[in-house]
């Protein structure tokens, strides 16, 4: 399963119930420029819960990528072990900034959840689940409506 936004609080939950209710290893992507970056930036959102920090590196594979470019920013070796790999996508990533420029919030908005359609889906990829949380709607709305 791939954890998109895995450091937000919304992720964390995810997260938290994932490994407690399943036995799927979970890719959890964090925007940051590497793999150690990302790990640290992980480690540090989840630090209130002790038992999805004791999972990094066990069943929490820790991914430094981004949903806003090409193969997620992952390598190609990372990218089709990924695909080949992951049968649950779950999206909670978001720029969440109110202030940041128009242009890039719209691009944040609607072309990260695009993303998923181009990946060539495995057969056994069954699912791909696009949560949204009201923070995320409240920024596009600001968006939309050019606050």
């Amino acid at each position: 399963m791939l954890l998109a936004g895995s450091n937000g609080f919304l992720g964390a939950q995810i997260a938290l119930r994932m490994l407690n209710n399943h036995d799927h290893t979970l890719y959890a992507m964090v925007r940051a420029r590497d793999n150690e970056a990302a790990k640290l930036r992980l480690s540090r959102a989840w630090w209130d819960w002790p038992e999805l920090v004791s999972a990094i590196g066990n069943r929490v594979i820790v991914l430094a990528g981004d949903v806003s470019v090409y193969q997620l920013g992952l390598s190609d070796k990372q990218y089709h072990d990924l695909v080949r790999l992951v049968t649950h996508i779950i999206h909670t990533a978001a720029d969440m900034r109110l202030n940041g420029p128009i242009d890039q919030l719209r691009k944040t908005m609607y072309k990260e959840p695009k993303i998923y359609l181009n990946l060539p889906l495995q057969p056994r990829m069954t699912t791909v689940s696009l949560v949204f949380h009201m923070s995320q709607l409240l920024t596009w709305l600001a968006v939309e409506q050019e606050i």
